[in-house]
């Protein structure tokens, strides 16, 4: 399991939160990380977006290999240079969410990620469609939880 957090990538076999020490886990320099992309990622709770596209910056080559079609198409090198830019606006959120979208065609089950920004004052989501990535680089980054995976996929399935 890898654990990614602002100042390290750590690798081990249990959650890096059952951990007992940050001994107990194998530091991974980020530019090895692609060796890793098929095992299971935990974000740390404090894991910003400008954190994920610095480890990107030290990979362009594989990212832009792998993740080409996920782009749309592009390289992902505008993004890193945008990413870079001061923030030139503020935003209405607190943080970003990666989420989980489900739906049915059929008898197929078609399950995708997505982002938005979320606060904490209301239960508002944002569209991150029209914001430039400058200007949400030091959001930190929460997943949806799990066992709400599974009730959409009984919903769906029922």
């Amino acid at each position: 399991m890898l654990t990614i957090t602002n100042n390290n990538i750590y690798f081990s076999d249990v959650l890096f939160s059952d951990l007992e020490s940050v001994d107990d886990a194998e530091k991974i320099h980020p530019k090895s990380i692609i060796n890793f992309l098929s095992d299971t990622v935990e974000l740390s709770e404090t894991l910003t977006i400008k954190r994920l596209f610095d480890i990107a910056a030290l990979n362009v080559g594989a990212f832009n290999e792998i993740f080409y079609t996920s782009l749309g198409g592009y390289p992902i090198e505008p993004y890193l240079q945008e990413i870079e830019n001061n923030q030139t606006d503020t935003t209405e959120f607190d943080y970003l969410e990666v989420y989980w979208l489900c739906d049915r065609y059929d008898n197929e089950l078609n399950i995708c990620s997505s982002l938005h920004g979320v606060s904490y004052n209301d239960t508002d989501t944002y569209a991150l469609d029209f914001v430039s990535l400058n200007n949400i680089k030091n959001q930190i980054i929460k997943v949806f939880l799990y066992r709400n995976i599974m009730k959409l996929l009984i919903i769906l399935i029922l």
